[in-house]
């Protein structure tokens, strides 16, 4: 009886981990230097399919707003939702709300992202103009896993 236990849960915790694979996760294959030196070009990367783990300085895998759907990308967030941004030589500086009447900050719409790549001089990204809305967004990578000698986690 033990082992007839003992098999079943065995099953029970296969199902589950196929089912989380095949229904959460997500392998995306890196195409091109935008997010070099923290992920190569021709890398893949495991993903969570949830639009509720992003944060500021999460990577995350989107379909390219421009052309929408036809293309997938992956970027590490700046700004959210409701930020205020403003781009300096040195990096970007975000703000919950800026001083009264300063005008020099973007404010990032509601339900939106501020996405840049890693390697700023061969990135297209959210400095073009555009913003990544949470309905194209695929999820957010966690694991770099192939080729091993690039294994990391994506905190």
């Amino acid at each position: 009886m033990f082992r007839f236990l003992k098999k079943i849960l065995f099953l029970l915790l296969v199902g589950i981990i196929i089912y989380f694979f095949f229904t959460r996760l997500y392998v995306f294959k890196v195409k091109g230097n935008s997010m070099s030196p923290t992920i190569k070009n021709g890398s893949f990367v495991l993903v969570v399919k949830s639009n509720r783990l992003i944060k500021r300085k999460s990577i995350i895998v989107f379909f390219d707003p421009k052309t929408i759907k036809n293309k997938k990308m992956i970027k590490r967030v700046y700004g959210m939702g409701g930020d205020y941004l403003i781009i300096k030589k040195n990096g970007y500086e975000v703000k919950i709300k800026p001083e009264k009447g300063d005008k020099s900050y973007l404010k990032i719409p509601g339900n939106s992202y501020y996405v840049v790549g890693d390697n700023f001089s061969l990135s297209s990204d959210s400095r073009e103009g555009w913003f990544v809305t949470k309905d194209l967004i695929i999820g957010r990578a966690f694991i770099v896993f192939y080729p091993i000698k690039y294994f990391k986690f994506l905190l």
